[in-house]
């Protein structure tokens, strides 16, 4: 979705908000934590870290792969992003989340250290290097609440998360081409909360991990959501919250061993609707 449609659609659900905000909510109105829908759309202002890099058995740096992609390819390590969130709720106690959000960045720089990448020439200090490195994030969960007396909610989560990632590296003069891309599906655990403060002021959240080693391989998973909402009426509120998303994964064969590490993360607002 691009920046100006997804600002559009927000303001758009924002000034409907608004003008809903004056009513009132009824004594009888079914609470928020009950609602059998929940939509969330909003922005987040993200910073990206993503690195790579291989070892010797000795700890040594090999063939010049350690590469911080937002320094040496001049990825973007700030942007505005937008994310998308939908609650079902079969009952008081059991849920059903979804999340998607995704990260697009590309740079051009020319590189300050010598570079070595798989099945490629060497691309020497001082190239001129186009990159691209896009995320797309998709997150089901099944929730169960232990509490849900319609102002606090406290509950488990179980689901899983899928990461599609793509990237590419080529130097000005093609010499170098290299293009990656793949699916990351890992299962995750976690839970999740709503807290009422006074009426129509709340707090949310939700955390997932998954963590794992297998033999020569080992990795982790972390997502967290956190947020503080304001209901404007008995379908509309507002939010602000804190994301964070990272991974990272791990593999050892033989003498050689290898990393990757990726996280987002940042402050967004958002506007909820149930329904």
């Amino acid at each position: 979705m691009s920046g100006p449609k997804w600002r559009k659609l927000v303001a758009g659900g924002l000034a409907a908000a608004l003008i809903q905000a004056p009513a009132l909510a009824d004594e009888g109105a079914l609470s928020p934590l009950h609602k059998r829908f929940t939509v969330i759309l909003g922005g987040q202002w993200v910073s990206g870290n993503t690195q790579v890099n291989f070892y010797d058995a000795g700890g040594n740096l090999l063939n010049g792969i350690d590469i911080d992609f937002e320094d040496q390819f001049n990825l973007a390590n700030r942007l505005t992003t937008p994310f998308f969130e939908a609650t079902f709720r079969f009952n008081p106690k059991h849920r059903l989340d979804l999340t998607y959000f995704n990260v697009t960045r590309d740079g051009t720089k020319r590189v300050t250290i010598d570079i070595n990448l798989p099945d490629e020439p060497p691309i020497t200090l001082g190239t001129q290097v186009n990159s691209f490195f896009n995320t797309e994030v998709f997150r089901l969960a099944y929730g169960y609440s232990f509490v849900n007396d319609g102002h606090n909610e406290f509950g488990l989560l179980l689901g899983a998360h899928v990461t599609n990632i793509s990237m590419g590296i080529r130097t000005a003069n093609g010499v170098v081409d290299y293009t990656e891309k793949g699916a990351v599906p890992l299962p995750t655990i976690g839970v999740h909360g709503n807290y009422t403060f006074v009426p129509r002021l709340r707090g949310r959240g939700w955390m997932q991990l998954f963590a794992i080693e297998v033999g020569d391989y080992s990795g982790s998973l972390t997502n967290i959501s956190l947020g503080l909402e304001y209901d404007l009426g008995n379908t509309f509120s507002l939010g602000a919250g804190y994301n964070y998303y990272g991974f990272d994964i791990k593999a050892t064969d033989g003498d050689l061993s290898g990393t990757f590490a990726y996280s987002v993360s940042g402050p967004g607002l958002y506007l909820q609707a149930r329904f």
